[in-house]
């Protein structure tokens, strides 16, 4: 048998500005991913009651980072 480590992730949600486009935010979001050279394990989208995203880190140290995330508006 081989022994498994469990993954443990780190989920963080941000918002999406209502005055803000999807397609812009998902721009903001890739263009401040690149800078701090992190890359997300997954992300979802909700449209729900909660409107924006949910990214899951593979690291807690990119999760904490992430959690630094502004919106910059123009």
């Amino acid at each position: 048998m081989l022994a498994s480590t469990p993954v443990v992730t780190n989920t963080v949600f941000v918002a999406k500005p209502v005055e803000m486009s999807y397609a812009d935010a998902m721009l903001g979001l890739r263009v401040w991913l690149d800078h701090e050279k992190i890359q997300p394990a997954g992300f979802k989208l909700y449209t729900g009651g909660r409107i924006g995203f949910e990214f899951i880190f593979s690291t807690e140290r990119d999760a904490l980072a992430f959690k630094g995330f502004e919106w910059v508006r123009h």
